[in-house]
């Protein structure tokens, strides 16, 4: 080992780490500062740097050049190849305790020791520096996102908490108060809703002016107390809620003013118009086009218009979470809509149906190249016309998957759809069908099922699909050899990592559905169904369950991030395709991605090994 500090060297640590975050963006001064603290350290191959015998760390490393492996201390697992400009043992220093994994040298690597005392001062007088280390992979993502989307103003406004957005106090009023009392501050206020609260200043109703014209032609006194005229179905929600949520909630039609409330009380009200104002999207009048829709071809055209809102959100900068969510949920009241004009027949034949969602589509989580992935529940009220009714279900159920196809949503090549065979099952069928795969898993069978255990009810009645989710989670409380073939078939393949971290792809090209993102959704899925948690989206499941299962929260925000860039990458990718009339995939070329983007795609993947070496631990020891 040698050690060098001469100030001539600056200008090649300089070419080396510039082109890598943080020091892309730190300011000169803050560089120049970082650089006198700096000291070099060339090791040789087969060194060990750090191990968790060597006690709680002084130094932060960054790899200069040449190669670092970072290796599982208990199982000798190598799970992560560092290269230039990366930092170690972040965590470990933050958390002033000794280092969980072994740090070996896989060739002679020049790395920059940073002491501890000196990282300290630089977390103090650095927001980027201090803001990078403790949030590193959600930065990198924000900084490749910026760097796409210049310039995005949309997405300023879709990430402002709805506080921010509030231009007025709430209306409100006392539920001993009058509809006249009501009716005053609507002239006065100009406002679409007051809100009704208690003594705290908590919501407990709602008067809209929707329900003015009920109230006025039933001739209700204006002397009524409002505890007699009021909503009492309303949603609260708190004032930290982002814009974009907001949005995906009003497009889902459950409500049209949302009450906001800081600790609970009351501070504004927020109205459909509100956010479709902010955001310059006419959602409004797509939702209304829907719901009077007469026949398919108009649902056809919706559902174009569908696609290309999605395509101006993107490029505005509305994050691929949302825009993934957002389309999902108009494409679930597209498919409401769709079944309805369909089988307006089934109630007066005594058939009750539940359209289910499996899959992407039932993980919310849908891209341009996306397929079907569907189901329906049956029940019928006389039992001896099950056959007969589910033919009829059946025929219907095909027209249904044809005109979702001339939506741009391709027909399942695996058959995995409503009208296909042992698709339109009553809630005992589909329960035997999910008990064979809990208690008689195989590689095979499991393969073939996992998509099943996302499944969401869409249209119809949900208590059908609810009664089936509760009997799925009994069974699975039975036996954990669903959960563990699961796990091991996760484990079958390894992310697509080489030697000195480069990106492994077949033919010069990497799925990034099969190859990165398929590890993180059935990580996630397995997590969920071992913590009994009824959330499908994969960044619910990661939060539900870690907050049941004690996972550490830097594990499940790093594997929240690389998700969200898997995706965004996807959609990214699949955007240039259409715009270039060519049909949309998830293959790419990694050797034609940017640095920063190509950084990003190596940690996600090391992320994925560190999600597996997590399932191998807790579910198969």
């Amino acid at each position: 080992m040698t050690l060098a500090s001469d100030s001539d060297i600056h200008p090649a640590w300089r070419r080396l780490l510039t082109p890598h975050e943080p020091f892309a963006s730190l300011p000169e001064p803050a560089l120049a500062a970082l650089f006198t603290e700096l000291r070099e350290r060339r090791v040789r191959a087969g060194e060990c740097i750090l191990s968790p015998d060597s006690g709680v760390p002084d130094t932060v490393w960054i790899v200069l050049d040449g190669v670092i492996q970072a290796e599982d201390a208990l199982r000798h697992q190598r799970f992560a190849t560092l290269t230039g400009g990366e930092m170690f043992p972040l965590g470990a220093i933050l958390a002033e305790r000794p280092a969980s994994n072994r740090y070996l040298a896989e060739c002679d690597t020049r790395l920059l020791g940073l002491s501890r005392e000196a990282f300290d001062r630089m977390m103090r007088e650095s927001l980027h520096f201090n803001d990078f280390c403790t949030r590193r992979l959600a930065n990198l993502l924000t900084r490749a996102r910026d760097l796409s989307r210049p310039g995005a103003v949309l997405q300023a406004a879709l990430q402002s908490p709805l506080k921010q957005l509030l231009s007025r106090p709430a209306t409100c009023l006392r539920a001993d108060d009058t509809l006249g009392s009501a009716l005053k501050l609507f002239k006065r206020d100009r406002t679409g809703a007051v809100g009704i609260v208690n003594a705290e200043r908590r919501p407990i109703g709602l008067l809209s002016q929707e329900q003015l014209p009920d109230l006025m032609l039933s001739t209700t006194p204006l002397s009524t107390p409002l505890s007699r005229v009021m909503r009492r179905e309303i949603t609260a929600v708190p004032d930290e809620m982002l814009a974009s949520e907001a949005v995906l909630h009003f497009a889902s039609g459950q409500e049209r003013y949302l009450l906001v409330c800081a600790d609970g009380v009351l501070t504004g009200i927020v109205t459909e118009q509100d956010l479709y104002r902010l955001t310059r999207l006419d959602l409004h009048e797509l939702l209304a086009r829907m719901a009077t829709c007469k026949d398919h071809d108009e649902l056809v055209a919706i559902a174009r218009d569908i696609r290309q809102l999605a395509l101006v959100l993107l490029r505005q900068g509305m994050d691929a979470d949302a825009v993934t969510r957002l389309v999902a949920t108009l494409t679930d009241r597209l498919t409401g809509r769709l079944c309805e004009l369909t089988f307006r027949g089934a109630p007066a034949a005594g058939i009750r149906l539940c359209w289910l969602a499996f899959g992407s589509e039932g993980r919310l989580e849908q891209t341009f190249a996306s397929d079907q992935d569907n189901g329906l529940i049956i029940a019928v009220d006389d039992p001896e016309k099950l056959t007969e009714h589910r033919g009829w279900v059946m025929a219907r159920a095909r027209e249904v998957n044809a005109t979702l196809s001339r939506c741009g949503i391709p027909l399942c090549q695996l058959g995995t759809m409503a009208g296909s065979d042992n698709h339109c099952l009553t809630v005992d069928e589909w329960q035997t069908a999910f008990r064979d795969w809990i208690h008689a898993p195989s590689s095979d069978t499991i393969d073939t099922a996992n998509g099943y255990f996302d499944l969401r009810p869409v249209w119809g009645d949900t208590t059908l699909a609810a009664t089936l989710r509760d009997r799925i989670q009994a069974d699975f409380h039975r036996t954990t050899r669903c959960i563990r073939s699961m796990a091991d078939l996760v484990l079958q393949h390894r992310p697509p990592l080489g030697w000195m971290g480069r990106i492994q792809s077949s033919r010069g090209t990497l799925d990034l559905k099969e190859d990165v993102a398929r590890f993180f959704v059935d990580g996630a899925r397995i997590l969920a169904l071992s913590a009994s948690c009824s959330a499908t989206h994969t960044l619910d499941r990661l939060t539900q369950s870690a907050r049941i299962l004690n996972l550490a929260e830097r594990d499940v925000e790093s594997w929240a991030d690389s998700f969200r860039f898997v995706q965004e990458m996807r959609l990214r990718h699949q955007i240039e395709q259409l715009e270039a009339d060519q049909p949309p995939d998830n293959l790419i070329d990694p050797e034609q991605l940017t640095t920063l983007d190509h950084r990003i795609l190596r940690e996600a993947l090391r992320q994925a090994r560190k999600l597996q070496t997590h399932l191998s631990q807790t579910l198969l020891d």
